[in-house]
């Protein structure tokens, strides 16, 4: 059996564990991790055998509510998912238009959103777009 960042795979079923395996190596395997993400905190995470979901946002980044609008995307693309307690959140933004803390506040509200016993994490990378990415990694309650 194959292992990708320490989380076995048998076989690749559909074109959503594809898109999930193509998103945890780019993750763990960012140079330009201001927080990084390894393998270990992926494996830490996630419980085996259960079905991660991959979603993927961008935003302007020279927008001034740009965080507000990312949460936005990303609650329209979990929206009929389900309930989930274990998301890795990745944001990729340029080096001349960082993250602020304040802006951060927009993904705290969402975590909000979810149960008491919400496992996240969180990375923070620069990459050389005009733009914010967010990767999410989602895994439902048990």
């Amino acid at each position: 059996m194959e292992h990708i960042c320490n989380i076995p795979v048998s076989k690749r079923e559909t074109v959503e564990q594809e898109k999930v395996e193509r998103l945890i190596l780019e993750i763990t395997n960012d140079s330009n991790s201001i927080i990084r993400i390894d393998a270990c905190d992926i494996g830490n995470l996630f419980k085996k055998g259960k079905v991660i979901h991959a979603i993927e946002v961008t935003v302007d980044a020279g927008k001034e509510d740009r965080m507000q609008l990312l949460i936005e995307l990303i609650k329209d693309k979990v929206k009929g998912l389900g309930v989930f307690n274990r998301i890795l959140v990745c944001l990729l933004f340029p080096e001349e238009k960082s993250i602020k803390m304040r802006e951060l506040q927009s993904l705290k509200d969402w975590n909000e959103l979810y149960p008491r016993e919400l496992l996240l994490k969180l990375g923070l990378s620069t990459h050389p777009l005009n733009t914010i990415r967010a990767i999410v990694l989602l895994q439902q309650n048990d």
